[in-house]
């Protein structure tokens, strides 16, 4: 029995080395197998982790709402998802719960592979609370100034007080929007500075993610002053009286044209018998016109024709008539007196006044065709000085250069003397605002400025300015006056509502005339 035994226990042995060795193939059903497989790819839960926002998921669409606050920026948000295939892609990127970034500014297709291959698509759309579409900036202010709102153009301007810091303004502004942003960075009302030296862009967006831009300009006029004695203009901020630039001319710079459509300044230059012509935009000398004259002195512009007039004061009887397009003599236009001097213009009527020193008149010449209308005698057979023309009221206002100081009102109309103002002690220059109808004129032998009511035409105030006022200028849009001071070297700046000077701007040496571009 016990041998038995034994052969039994080898014979289990040898059988189990024998199974080890030689290992038995099991065959499969490969439909069977692949039956096996899940086919399952569903999303069931989805959430954009930062700001917190759960999803709403419909298995019949396979569509993913998800809304999130309306300041949100979509183009990196993170989702977490829960999902019963083996993995997510977003186009060819594997998708990662709670990790992979995505732009959901547009929908984002989410692909949900199952175990057996087979797949399915998801449709995220990530919206903005409220969804408007709304993105208009509805106030806007600088320094208590309100900003006019052009919607069509969308284009906001606002002027700034006297005294402004063009590159620190904090904007007040209310929009419908979601939020506004400037080159990038995000504005909060009251509080975030920007430099408005020059126009600047403001993004609004709407809580659907549209956008729209607002330009916001804060204009300024820019002013001109000749420096006969230096030979140079000086470039000045004419809203808070920072100097932009200085820029060289020729000898013995004079009067000052400037073209606000071609945004060019003109400056004839006495002892060399030329013409500075200056980029507005650039503040560089553009080109010179050389004139066969001597002595050119005053300057006229007609922005209608384009046309630029250039009187020889003291030695020759004819106006330089300059093609403003080209910058070359046209023609010239020989006067009917002696020493032309002061150039108006009226763009309304077609008519150039220039007046004539020497006799006492004022020739009116067709602002096309350059042929002489007629010529006025003016009633003070005084010197005579610039010309001031307001294109509203059809009047034109000659200074008399006398110690008795008067200056004499034209009808444009009839081209007749309908009277004179009893002024300062010399008057010499004058300017209109054309808004309130004001028009003011430099005294210079007294150092002050009148100021006429064109109704009426009568004095209603008169300003002390610098010593020997002679050339002015004015600013519509902000109801300023500039005066030049010859003798002080310096520039009065004068607030047309008050009749106040407001400032005192020093210049270059002997100034004498001004230009303003705004």
């Amino acid at each position: 029995m016990k041998h038995s035994v034994e052969l039994l226990a080898v014979a289990l042995s040898l059988i189990a080395v024998f199974s080890a060795g030689c290992p038995i193939q099991v065959e499969k059903n490969s439909e069977s197998d692949t039956g096996n497989l899940s086919s399952a790819k569903e999303i069931t839960a989805f959430s954009i982790v930062n700001p917190s926002a759960v999803g709403i998921i419909s298995s019949t669409s396979r569509t993913i709402d998800v809304t999130v606050p309306a300041a949100t920026d979509r183009i990196s948000l993170v989702a977490a998802f829960k999902t019963t295939g083996v993995s997510v892609r977003v186009g060819n990127v594997p998708q990662i719960s709670g990790v992979t970034q995505n732009n959901f500014t547009n929908p984002v297709v989410y692909t949900v592979f199952a175990e057996d291959g087979s797949t399915a698509q998801y449709t995220v759309t990530v919206s903005l609370s409220g969804s408007s579409s709304a993105k208009a900036i509805t106030n806007f202010s600088i320094l208590g100034r309100p900003g006019n709102i052009d919607e069509v153009a969308k284009t906001i301007t606002v002027l700034a007080p006297y005294g402004a810091n063009f590159s620190s303004m904090i904007a007040t502004f209310t929009t419908t929007g979601a939020s506004v942003k400037v080159a990038g960075v995000l504005q909060t009302s009251g509080t975030t500075v920007n430099d408005f030296t020059a126009p600047v862009t403001y993004t609004v967006t709407a809580a659907d993610g549209t956008s729209v831009n607002y330009v916001v300009s804060v204009p300024y006029p820019v002013l001109y002053v000749s420096n006969s004695n230096d030979n140079t203009v000086s470039v000045i901020n004419g809203l808070n009286g920072n100097g932009i630039t200085v820029i060289n001319v020729g000898n013995g710079p004079a009067g000052v044209g400037v073209n606000p459509v071609t945004k060019k300044i003109y400056i004839a230059n006495s002892n060399d018998y030329s013409v500075s012509v200056i980029n507005g935009a650039t503040n560089i000398i553009q080109t010179t016109i050389n004139l066969a004259g001597s002595d050119p002195q005053m300057v006229g512009v007609n922005p209608a024709t384009g046309k630029i007039y250039v009187a020889y004061t003291y030695y020759n009887d004819y106006v330089e008539i300059i093609d403003g397009g080209t910058d070359t003599v046209l023609t010239h236009y020989e006067t009917s007196g002696n020493y032309p001097v002061g150039i108006g213009v009226n763009k309304n009527t077609e008519k150039v006044y220039i007046v004539l020193w020497g006799d006492s008149s004022v020739d009116v010449i067709n602002a096309v065709t350059n042929a002489f209308i007629t010529n006025i005698n003016l009633v003070n057979s005084e010197e005579k000085g610039g010309v001031a023309v307001n294109p509203v009221t059809n009047k034109i206002y000659v200074p008399d250069v006398s110690v008795s100081g008067a200056v004499t009102v034209i009808n444009g109309t009839t081209d007749t003397v309908t009277g004179s103002v009893a002024v300062g002690n010399s008057p010499i220059s004058a300017a209109v605002n054309t808004a309130t109808n004001r028009i003011y004129v430099t005294n210079k032998g007294d150092g002050s400025v009148s100021v006429i009511n064109g109704a009426t035409n009568t004095v209603i105030t008169t300003v002390a300015v610098g010593s020997g006022p002679l050339g002015i200028a004015l600013s519509e849009r902000h109801n300023l006056i500039y005066v030049v001071n010859e003798n002080a070297n310096t520039l009065s700046v004068i607030d047309g509502a008050t009749n106040t000077v407001i400032d005192t701007i020093t210049v270059g040496t002997g100034p004498t005339f001004i230009g303003l571009l705004e």
